[in-house]
């Protein structure tokens, strides 16, 4: 299980500060804060260089060219419930829902080469455990979390699975960017399903 988010800052209360050891997964939620965001928009533009830096822009965003302009709106949008997920203090990934009605919502993730293939399945399942414990009117605001993923993209298929996501099925040509066409994988993952 992962800790909590440690949101109080030094200048808050020194004595209570310690550095997170390298190994320690963090899950930062990007939220408002104070007029502002809980993360200054300098990180947004850091996590923007190192998606773009690591090939990973046009895989995670196949349908659409992310600029920095984009990304950064796509962050502070009002419908995504973003969170950034460390290890110490090194941000290995993001990930963010969006689609959210009645008791379910649509899953994205970006994680960086530094935990692939080594702590990858760790960082989803607390970020998964993150969503599944957001408090609804009489219980866990979601039961299911959906998963839509380009055909090509295999990687993503491996790294849900192994996070629990059941494959549905395929849709043909469903998703669509400037130059191609790719088929959808439909995805999902329950709380409620038993084991």
């Amino acid at each position: 299980m992962a800790a909590e988010p440690q949101i109080a800052s030094p200048e808050q209360d020194p004595s209570a500060y310690t550095p997170p050891k390298p190994s320690e997964l963090t899950l930062v939620p990007y939220v408002p804060l104070d007029n502002d965001w809980i993360l200054p928009e300098s990180f947004l533009v850091q996590m923007y260089e190192k998606t773009r830096d690591e090939g990973l822009l046009k895989t995670v965003f196949w349908t659409r060219e992310m600029s920095m302009a984009d990304f950064i709106g796509m962050c502070q949008l009002a419908g995504n419930c973003l969170v950034f997920a460390f290890m110490g203090r090194e941000c290995v990934g993001y990930a963010w829902l969006n689609g959210m009605s009645d008791n379910h919502a649509m899953a994205h993730f970006c994680l960086f080469k530094s935990i692939w293939g080594r702590r990858t399945e760790q960082v989803g399942k607390a970020i998964l455990e993150h969503w599944f414990s957001f408090p609804g009117d009489d219980g866990p605001l979601f039961d299911t979390i959906l998963g839509i993923v380009p055909g090509f993209n295999r990687r993503a298929h491996r790294f849900i699975e192994r996070l629990g996501f059941i494959h549905l099925g395929t849709v043909p040509n469903m998703l669509k960017n400037r130059f191609d066409r790719e088929d959808a994988e439909i995805f999902y993952i329950s709380r409620l399903n038993d084991g």
